[in-house]
C-alpha cells in the first residue's frame, strides 16, 4: 500500500509538469530536470519506507542492504555498463 500511495502521488506532481511541456515545450529541458528530481526524490522516499518496514534489529540490515542492491542497485550499474557509461 505504501508504495503504490508513493507511486499515485508521483503520478500526480508529473501531471504537472507534463501539462507544462504541452502548452510550453520551449521550456522541456527544464521541465524533464524538475521530473527527474521528483523521481528521485519518490524513489528516495521509498528506500525510506523500506527501512523502516524491514529494519527491526542490527542483524536485519543485512537483509535490507542485500535488498538494495539486488533491487535498486544493480540494474543501474547493469544499464550504466551496458552503455558504456561504467
Amino acid at each position: 500500500k505504501g508504495f503504490n500511495a508513493t507511486q499515485a502521488l508521483l503520478g500526480f506532481l508529473l501531471l504537472v509538469p507534463a501539462l507544462a511541456v504541452l502548452f510550453y515545450p520551449a521550456a522541456a529541458l527544464s521541465l524533464i530536470s524538475i521530473s527527474a528530481l521528483l523521481y528521485i526524490l519518490a524513489r528516495i522516499v521509498f528506500i525510506c519506507k523500506g527501512f523502516r518496514i524491514f529494519y527491526h534489529y542490527f542483524s536485519s540490515l543485512l537483509y535490507f542492504i542485500l535488498y538494495l542492491c539486488t533491487l535498486e542497485i544493480a540494474p543501474l550499474l547493469l544499464i550504466g555498463k551496458s552503455w558504456g557509461l561504467l
